[in-house]
């Protein structure tokens, strides 16, 4: 199956869906938030993964090679919206993420 990317209005690639995963891809000395400590998504590349039959969510840390997984469902229900000048974003604290490293088993 091949990833379909995930693109803002602007064009930027968000991210890419495979099946029923969004996945992207970070370094997180630039893209983790510290206050919260939190990871960040495009509202409008949400719908649009959900509308493509997302469910799931990764985002792949190039810098700790670890991966942090949910759901849609728990980053809609235990994140909240905030806008830091890029446009609307859904954030989910690191908290609320079930943490891996590529190829690992998932911790919580």
């Amino acid at each position: 199956m091949i990833a379909q990317p995930i693109r803002r209005a602007d064009n930027t690639t968000i991210g890419w869906v495979r099946g029923d995963l969004l996945y992207k891809m970070i370094r997180e000395s630039v893209h983790l938030l510290r206050k919260p400590p939190a990871i960040a998504w495009d509202v409008e590349a949400l719908i649009k993964a959900q509308n493509m039959g997302a469910r799931n969510l990764e985002v792949r840390g190039l810098e700790t090679n670890q991966i942090w997984s949910t759901d849609m469902e728990t980053l809609w229900y235990l994140g909240y919206a905030i806008d830091r000048g890029h446009g609307e974003q859904q954030i989910l604290e690191l908290g609320h993420w079930q943490v891996r490293p590529w190829g690992g088993q998932a911790q919580t």
